[in-house]
């Protein structure tokens, strides 16, 4: 009944999380504007494998439409896989450009990423619990040569790993 989500509509308040229509989504300029084809093809399959476990955060233009704020790649992997809805959290429209440009930074910034070990070691402990390589790949969203590529770094000599632990490499290859 469209006069009841109206009526639901006018109920939303701050910080809830409910379903919504991508067309009523709209996109402004954003942080990130290069988007890796490949990283997001990773991103629409596993959206379509697992769902969608994180909300894009959006606040409210008009009756009808909602801005998004964050999670730009989440709505386009969404958009790719033909999504008619996605997950949003209602948030207060930031106040001006400079903050909704904060909003943004931080959630890509305050993001932190699991090191080459880590990784490698949640690799190794699926694949002790009878997790294939295959599997893990299909799962994470990666092909199975870089699932492969972090799990060669187990048995790595100590001091190679205390390197990567501290920063002074990242490289995996």
């Amino acid at each position: 009944n469209k006069s009841l989500l109206k009526q639901e509509e006018v109920e939303l308040k701050t910080g809830d999380t409910f379903n919504l229509s991508l067309e009523r989504i709209k996109v402004e300029k954003q942080v990130r504007h290069k988007f890796d084809h490949d990283k997001l093809m990773e991103l629409a399959k596993q959206l379509a494998t697992e769902g969608q476990r994180y909300p894009l955060e959006v606040a409210k233009l008009s009756v009808d439409n909602y801005l998004l704020i964050t999670g730009e790649r989440r709505f386009r992997a969404l958009s790719i896989n033909q999504a008619k809805t996605a997950k949003v959290t209602l948030i207060d429209m930031p106040s001006d450009m400079q903050n909704r440009i904060t909003l943004q930074l931080t959630e890509n910034l305050q993001r932190d990423n699991l090191t080459a070990l880590e990784l490698a070691g949640a690799f190794d402990q699926l694949k002790t619990m009878g997790v294939t390589q295959a599997i893990i790949a299909e799962k994470v969203g990666k092909s199975e040569g870089w699932v492969s590529r972090y799990l060669s770094l187990i048995g790595l000599p100590t001091y190679l790993k205390a390197l990567l632990e501290e920063g002074h490499t990242s490289d995996t290859m």
